[in-house]
């Protein structure tokens, strides 16, 4: 028996949808805003480091999932630091302007 004859449906539908992811990331890049831009690249590598953790937690390798932990966690919170830089630098520049404007 063929690994292509095990069941070919189920390749034409992770395909399928793996295609589908593509183009949906593609056209969030391509006609969103930034701040959604960067949104879903800080979820995606959130989801990413958080599967890494439970893979290590499985290979037993603890150093390793307590660092992929960390960034878990400061991953977040710098997110909320540079929002809030830039909302201060915005306020910054608006305070900068002529009243008259």
């Amino acid at each position: 028996m063929y690994v292509a004859d095990v069941n070919p449906v189920c390749s034409n539908v992770a395909d399928f949808a793996f295609s589908q992811l593509c183009l949906s990331f593609f056209f969030i890049f391509l006609f969103c805003r930034k701040d959604l831009k960067v949104a879903l690249i800080y979820a995606v590598l959130f989801c990413f480091l958080m599967v890494s953790c439970y893979v290590a937690l499985y290979l037993k390798w603890f150093k390793l999932s307590a660092m992929f932990v960390i960034f878990g966690i400061l991953l977040p919170v710098s997110l909320k630091i540079s929002r809030h830089r830039r909302l201060k630098r915005k306020r910054e520049r608006r305070l900068l302007l002529p009243l008259s404007m």
